[in-house]
């Protein structure tokens, strides 16, 4: 009997496991200021007072390795542990890897298209990850994530969500054949000051943004995630003041399509939940919106202090699955399960490295889009086709002059243009970029 069970448990780790490589991107939403030398996000319970320490809490969990972007030379380099939080040291191959974006600078302009011009950077960093070291030349081996069939984990807040889906539209496009496994939502908000989604006009939103939300009410707005996205989980929550409405700051996320609709909390599907606003912001000068990803964070690490009514864990009942009343409905429609289920199995739960990710459902197919719409949308914005540098004229400022590999110290930008001065015609460079294969000139036009 105690060999059936020892099997039976080794056969339920294999079934609930991709083994190989297994990558995670995260990335955060608008920095306030744009300073990244500052902590990206202020202090919670517990001491979670930054994406570092985010993603350090995840390796913690699943071991691995943790990465950021250099914001000054563009490349991968391993991020520093933490007291109680190390990091690892990058040497295995089949480790899981993680990938921290910083782009708390470009996040805070309100340039159109800087977004897209951050994914045009993040998506060619991505073709160039660091997964080993030779054991005999310590020597960094890289990879391009985007051509092997890795367990890939897209992780976004805020802004930093409909970042990660532009992401997801390039890999659409330059390789059609790369899954992202799972696509992790909180409180996603394209923003109307950056033109993220329009208000007039859906058709010049950035791609997977639809409908026409004002300043107040986004109540016909929603996200809809690209074809090459198998799996998605949303956490979300609303106030009914989309961004700076009445002076209110705390900017709603909306909903994704096509996540289900399972009655476990209805009307709300298992997999898109809308969290409590009122819960997650406790006090005046607190943002409920911030707390979305610092509940989450809670859900990696089940033993991290949190506020006593974000969870209740010894009490996993969840609500009533169909109202009874009216009474009932507005409780359980404004309450989904986050007073009532255990936070070890919610969340994080739902990854590939929480365990939970076989449980997770497929993207709807009906309600994902394809390429050729997502590339319609970039022609409404911008007059051209998708191309790795975006609009194709080197435009958007701090993305390409400033950061990410740009010589910074020569570059002066004005208007999302870059000025050169003759004497500095020789040394002047632009961020990271990705080219493909088939591009065999690049032909460049400059005045001086």
């Amino acid at each position: 009997m105690r060999k059936f069970l020892y099997y039976l448990f080794i056969f339920l780790i294999i079934a609930n496991t991709t083994w190989g490589q297994r990558v995670t991107v995260i990335t955060h939403g608008f920095t306030a200021g744009g300073n990244s030398d500052k902590k990206i996000l202020r202090n919670k319970v517990g001491g979670i007072d930054s994406w570092k320490e985010f993603a350090l809490t995840m390796r913690k969990k699943t071991l691995g390795t943790v990465y950021t972007n250099n914001i000054g030379t563009g490349e991968w380099q391993r991020l520093e542990g933490l007291p109680g939080l190390p990091n690892g040291d990058g040497k295995q191959a089949n480790e899981h890897k993680i990938f921290l974006y910083n782009w708390s600078i470009q996040s805070n302009d309100l340039g159109d298209g800087n977004l897209e011009s951050a994914a045009d950077n993040l998506f060619a960093s991505l073709t160039n990850i660091p997964v080993s070291i030779n054991q005999s030349s310590q020597q960094v081996i890289y990879s391009n994530i985007f051509e092997y069939n890795w367990h890939t984990h897209f992780i976004g807040h805020s802004r930093g969500a409909v970042l990660l889906l532009q992401t997801a539209y390039r890999s659409l496009k330059y390789f059609p054949n790369k899954v992202i496994n799972q696509f992790t939502l909180l409180d996603p908000h394209p923003a109307i000051l950056m033109n993220d989604i329009n208000t007039t006009n859906e058709n010049f939103s950035l791609p997977g943004m639809y409908g026409m939300p004002s300043d107040c009410d986004a109540s016909n707005a929603r996200i809809k995630l690209p074809s090459n996205v198998l799996k998605a989980d949303e956490y979300f929550r609303q106030d009914g003041f989309y961004e700076t409405c009445s002076f209110d700051f705390d900017f709603d996320g909306l909903p994704v399509e096509g996540l289900g609709e399972e009655a476990f909390v209805y009307p709300l599907g298992k997999f898109r939940r809308k969290l409590k606003n009122n819960i997650l912001k406790e006090d005046i000068l607190d943002l409920a919106h911030s707390s979305v990803w610092e509940w989450y964070v809670r859900t990696i690490d089940i033993n991290l202090p949190s506020p006593q009514s974000w969870f209740s864990i010894t009490d996993p009942t969840p609500p009533p699955a169909f109202p009874n009343s009216l009474d009932d409905y507005l409780t359980v429609s404004e309450e989904p399960l986050i007073k009532f289920e255990n936070r070890s199995n919610t969340g994080y739960y739902y990854s590939n490295e929480g365990g939970g990710y076989n449980s997770l459902s497929s993207v709807n197919v009906d309600k994902k889009i394809n390429l050729t719409h997502m590339s319609q949308r970039t022609i409404n914005r911008t007059g051209e086709s998708l191309n790795p540098i975006f609009n194709r004229r080197f435009q958007y400022g701090k993305s390409g002059w400033n950061l990410n590999g740009a010589n910074s110290t020569v570059a002066v930008v004005n208007n999302n243009k870059a000025s050169i001065s003759s004497d500095l015609k020789l040394d002047f460079r632009h961020s990271l970029l990705y080219f493909p294969s088939d591009v065999a000139v690049l032909r460049v036009s400059a005045k001086y």
